[in-house]
């Protein structure tokens, strides 16, 4: 529409290569402004390929013949045009081929020419077909015009077929080739072996294998024809014939068959027995002694079939596994509980299984004897059965030398030196169980050992502990020390446990005084007035009552010193008063042979004021470091601050607290410690004032703290010693 644009200069089309055309397109652009170039294929075109410009050019394959357009489209900056070229492919090249067994081993090959051809070339095509092998030269099987097929004998082996089409008519066209490769595989040989364990095989009871021997070896299907039953597939296959043939002997036929469709058969006899063992009925196990029989002694199965043949093999089976090791005899002696069968069989493979049977053993008793082996001279012992006897179950000692020496669950035994084997027999239901052989050694006995003391320091109190034997051996303390030689830290009575190397024990004590200072707890220590030990200003009535009580037991030398002067000596114990005293210091000197102990000070003062109605200056400490608030004196004064006061003590089975509170609503215990820290008692007073009995049998020897508890402070407290 009165665009001009660029002119077509020059156009035609051109053959590539079979099946393959090109369109060429010559145009003069003239000034116009060239925006885009393209190239519009058929739809049907393969493997385009274009190339733009002035001199364009566009190439593509086809799989039919035909007449394809193809257009170049040019667009400009004021209009498009479009040039068009047709595409002529006059043929297009194809063939395939068909396979046949032929005679012998040779193979029918024909090839089929498929090419497309443009009906104007009809008539005009010419056709060459050929093979080759391998490397070999091509051999022509046929050519000429309008050859549509061509017929060749090959034998096995790899081949190559071609067929080569051109136009007479078209002679421009180049020519199309199509080759195929083949492989004619060897023709089938059919083969194959019988194996079979037995000759002739039983009926129902050989596996019959067959071995397939045919070649090739792959690339085959294979169809077996056993002569009785079903066909098989299977390239080798297993057979159980379950009839008899009617001429004794049946024939399998093995049919193998190629890719190719090529078949080759052969064909082989097997002979099938009847089983003459059994006739469906299966035989019984004959059991000798019949059970309940005890664990060791056999039962002896035999086999038993009446009315026919005895096999001349067996196998027996415990469950569904063969007996180790094996055997094959008729008789089997069973030692084991469970089920038993046995499969007798013969010289055709015929089988014939037992009826199973169930054998249990009655258990026999597992005693254990129970004791220790190692005794001493004339010292009584006993050994134990680890199993009691009971209702139907006896028990049997026998001792060597000896012979039996006794019966039940227990043995008590009193031997001189020797060694001794025992043997415990239980019996339970007729069955005799037999314990391990035990061995009891009788020593001689053990002297007592020699025990000694030293005590190697006074503070801390260190005592050192000797025992000696003549026999070699190990020693156990009664205080938990294990040794010949071992320390105390306190007095006491010590025993030790002698045990020699062959097990006898004797043992020895020694009682060991204790430290003075375990007993420097009754002295008060401190300031006191004197006037907290009269009665008003009669001295005679309280003062002259007073006393320290002195220590609890008796001593090698006590002293009273006043300002460091002996005022009474002596030993055991002894009180002091103070009807003599005025503003003096007192100590108290205790020696128990090996340490002598010097108290604190107890100081006496005659101007000094009472911080409460116990006239109490300052508050006593005793030697092992307790707050010290009660006296220690014998009186019997009124008390309004708080007060306990232990009634006796030192105190041995019980002793009676007396006791005072300050306030009524209050939270009030009465807690009990040992010299450790640690709380032992604890008791819940319901009253403010009272008396509580405490039983000390619960109690060791010692010192012990008394305290009185109030709303969780400690308003009071006394010391009480437990005497052994």
């Amino acid at each position: 529409s009165g665009c001009q644009g660029p002119t077509l200069v020059a156009s035609n089309s051109s053959f590539i290569d079979c099946a393959t055309g090109q369109a060429n397109i010559q145009y003069n652009p003239y000034n116009y402004n060239i925006l885009s170039e393209t190239w519009i294929f058929p739809p049907q075109a393969i493997n385009p390929s274009p190339t733009l410009g002035t001199t364009a050019t566009a190439s593509a394959s086809f799989e039919e013949a035909g007449v394809y357009p193809f257009n170049y489209v040019v667009v400009t900056d004021s209009c498009t045009k479009r040039f068009n070229q047709s595409v002529y492919i006059p043929f297009v090249g194809d063939m395939y081929y068909s396979v046949s067994c032929g005679s012998g081993s040779l193979y029918d090959v024909t090839l089929y020419d498929h090419s497309n051809i443009f009906p104007l070339e009809v008539g005009s095509m010419y056709n060459s077909y050929a093979y080759k092998e391998g490397t070999n030269p091509w051999q022509t099987i046929v050519a000429g015009n309008s050859v549509l097929s061509a017929d060749v004998q090959l034998p096995a082996g790899d081949y190559q077929f071609r067929e080569i089409i051109y136009s007479t008519l078209t002679t421009a066209a180049p020519p199309c080739t199509t080759i195929v490769s083949v492989n004619l595989p060897d023709k089938p040989d059919a083969d194959f072996e019988i194996v079979s364990p037995f000759e002739p095989a039983c009926i129902n009871d050989v596996v019959v294998h067959l071995n397939n021997l045919s070649t090739p070896a792959t690339g085959l299907n294979y169809l077996w024809n056993f002569d009785e039953g079903p066909t098989n597939y299977q390239p080798n296959p297993d057979k159980v014939y379950g009839s008899l043939p009617p001429s004794g002997q049946f024939t399998i036929t093995l049919t193998a068959t190629s890719s190719m469709g090529c078949v080759d058969s052969t064909q082989q006899t097997i002979e099938i027995e009847d089983n003459g063992l059994w006739n469906g009925t299966k035989p019984t196990l004959l059991i000798s002694p019949a059970p309940p029989v005890c664990i060791g002694t056999p039962i002896s199965l035999t086999y038993f079939n009446l009315g026919f043949p005895t096999p001349p093999n067996f196998t027996w089976y415990q469950g569904s596994i063969p007996i180790t090791p094996i055997v094959t005899s008729s008789s089997f002696d069973v030692t084991q509980g469970g089920d038993y069968w046995v499969m007798g069989s013969d010289q055709y493979g015929c089988q014939v299984p037992s009826e199973p049977v169930s054998i249990y053993f009655t258990p026999l008793p597992t005693p254990t004897i129970i004791g220790n082996p190692a005794q001493c001279d004339s010292v009584p012992f006993t050994l134990t059965s680890s199993i009691n006897a009971a209702s139907g179950l006896s028990l049997e000692w026998e001792r060597s030398p000896g012979g039996v020496v006794g019966s039940g669950s227990t043995l008590f035994q009193t031997l001189p030196v020797g060694t001794y084997t025992y043997i415990l027999t239980a019996t339970q239901n007729g069955c005799d169980g037999v314990s391990v052989p035990y061995t009891v050694t009788v020593a001689s006995p053990v002297d007592t050992p020699a025990v000694s003391f030293n005590i190697t320091s006074c503070e801390p109190y260190v005592v050192s502990l000797t025992a000696t034997n003549a026999q070699s051996g190990t020693y156990n303390w009664s205080n938990g020390s294990t040794g010949s030689a071992v320390n105390g830290y306190m007095g006491g009575l010590f025993e030790v446990y002698f045990t020699s190397n062959s097990g006898c024990t004797s043992s020895n004590e020694i009682s060991v005084p204790h430290s003075p200072q375990e007993y420097m707890w009754n002295f008060p220590t401190g300031c006191f007035c004197t006037d907290d030990l009269r009665d008003g200003n009669d001295i005679t009535t309280c003062a002259g009552q007073a006393v320290i009580v002195g220590p609890y037991n008796p001593f090698a030398y006590w002293s009273y010193q006043v300002n460091g002067v002996d005022v009474s000596t002596g030993s055991g114990n002894h009180p002091l008063g103070f009807s003599n005293f005025g503003p003096d210091s007192i100590n108290l000197i205790l020696d128990n042979g090996y340490c002598q102990i010097t108290s604190d000070a107890m100081y006496l003062s005659d101007s000094c004021s009472a911080s409460g109605s116990q006239g109490l200056i300052a508050n006593g400490t005793s030697p092992n470091e307790f707050e010290f608030q009660a006296n220690t004196f014998n009186q019997n004064k009124e008390q309004l601050e708080p007060e306990i006061l232990l009634i006796p003590n030192p105190a041995t089975n019980q002793t009676r607290i007396q006791y005072r509170f300050t306030e009524s609503e209050s939270q009030k215990t009465i807690e009990i410690y040992d010299l450790t820290g640690r709380r032992v008692k604890t008791l819940r007073p319901q009253n403010d004032v009272g008396s509580i009995s405490l039983q000390l049998g619960d109690f060791v020897s010692g010192l012990y703290q008394i305290c009185l508890r109030q709303d969780g402070r400690i308003i009071a407290q006394s010391k009480l010693s437990v005497a052994p």
